[in-house]
């Protein structure tokens, strides 16, 4: 017993509870207010017919006149002879609220034996209500009811003040009464279906919260792990300097040219992490402007540099490009991400290719390198936050593991693609697409 408690307890202040209640909360006030206007409707439209019947009767008050000196006439004997259905019956009142001769005072029937002790009142006039009457054994029936003054042309003389239509709905009630229970069982067994559904909706609803916060968690432990390895490493290279006090800094340039390293690793990882955290958080705005073939061969020029510098062959074909939109800072970001991985993950000598092609929708940026290669398996992971396809290469030649994740980023907000491809014989060939805002715009 108690460890269900618990377990309630664990479950009513967990997220999921919060999801769940709302979701049945919902579900309750729909059907509870489908089924209020349904039923409405349904009253409306199951007293419609009898309403009329009764302004039809309300608005002759010669007929109503008629009826009254035909009871009259006949002794009390019957409604008006005829003119008015067995469903309907008319009480005629006096000033004092005293009921005047009518059907109901003079046939002896038991239906109309029930009007006799009938109250005048003037709560409802000029209104169409629901009432109950009963007879002498205590059985009520349903009737649609309107009291309203009398008035009839000046040259009639009569002691009639006001008269009362009622006409019987107690048919019309039941299947009214039958049709509201129907409709409250089914909103009933919906709601409890619907339960049901909130708790598949909250499954599904919680995945990708449950999936996010994961990220989340390994995200802030990767980059706890990245911090912590360079300042373990600046911390050790300083107590060394304090160990050695006569020593000059040309002893110890080669500490401080690590220590420098470090931390410029540092500066990279958290300008990283911070363009990381600033794409999540709002979209970048786009600013499109004109590109040309020169804007993608400046770039090979300085990329041919770099390759040089560290021992990389690099080759370029890059083809005409004309009437081309697109931002060039983000463009160029992501150009850069794709270089430098590139070079990262291809050896001495090795070829870097770039290679730009422009279709009538989009430009469609690749870049090649014959290094070691991406599995199938990984080729899925590359653009998660921290991963290295080579876990063995040191902090220095392996990067941080954040470029890739922030091109997809990017990728995202330019409404690009980027696919990975395997380079034969050996290496990787990824494709970056991206669209022509000045087409787009056309369109």
């Amino acid at each position: 017993m108690k460890a269900w408690r618990i377990k309630l307890h664990q479950f009513t202040s967990s997220i999921d509870a919060m999801f769940f209640i709302r979701y049945v909360v919902a579900f309750a006030l729909i059907f509870s207010a489908l089924g209020f206007i349904v039923i409405q409707i349904l009253m409306q439209t199951a007293y419609s017919s009898t309403d009329k019947k009764i302004e039809q009767l309300a608005n002759d008050p010669n007929l109503l006149y008629q009826v009254y000196m035909d009871n009259i006439e006949n002794g009390g004997s019957g409604n008006s002879a005829g003119r008015l259905d067995m469903n309907v019956q008319i009480i005629f009142w006096n000033n004092a609220g005293e009921q005047l001769v009518s059907p109901l005072q003079s046939t002896q029937s038991q239906a109309n034996q029930m009007f006799t002790n009938l109250k005048f009142s003037k709560n409802n006039l000029d209104s169409i209500v629901n009432m109950q009457v009963k007879n002498d054994y205590g059985n009520a029936s349903s009737f649609r009811s309107l009291t309203e003054k009398f008035v009839v042309s000046s040259d009639i003389k009569t002691n009639i003040s006001y008269y009362q239509i009622l006409i019987n709905t107690n048919q019309v009630k039941e299947s009214v009464e039958r049709f509201k229970g129907i409709i409250l069982y089914t909103m009933v067994v919906f709601w409890l279906i619907s339960i049901v559904i909130s708790w598949f909706l909250t499954k599904m609803s919680m995945k990708p919260i449950l999936k996010n916060w994961e990220k989340q968690r390994a995200f802030i432990s990767n980059a706890s792990h990245e911090l912590r390895t360079p300042l373990a490493i600046l911390q050790n290279r300083l107590e060394r300097l304090f160990q050695k006090p006569d020593s000059t800094i040309l002893d110890n340039s080669e500490n401080i040219a690590d220590s420098l390293n470090e931390v410029r690793n540092m500066r990279f990882l958290t300008s990283n992490l911070l363009n990381l955290a600033k794409n999540e958080k709002e979209q970048l705005e786009v600013k499109p402007e004109e590109i040309d073939q020169a804007f993608f061969n400046k770039m090979a020029i300085n990329y041919s540099e770099l390759a040089e510098l560290e021992k990389r062959q690099f080759q370029s074909d890059i083809s005409e490009i004309k009437n081309f939109k697109q931002d060039k800072q983000v463009l160029k970001q992501m150009i850069t991400i794709l270089f430098d991985n590139a070079m990262k993950y291809t050896s001495d000598n090795g070829l870097i290719e770039f290679v730009v092609t422009q279709s009538k929708r989009d430009v469609t940026i690749s870049i090649k390198d014959d290094g070691i290669g991406i599995s199938d398996p990984d080729k899925v992971k590359i653009f998660e936050r921290f991963y290295r396809v080579d876990q063995a290469r040191t902090r220095n030649n392996g990067g941080l593991g954040l470029g890739l994740s922030l091109l997809e980023q990017l990728v995202g907000i330019l409404k690009g693609q980027v696919n990975v491809y395997d380079n034969f014989p050996k290496g990787t060939v990824f494709k970056l697409t991206v669209p022509n805002m000045e087409r787009s715009k056309l369109h």
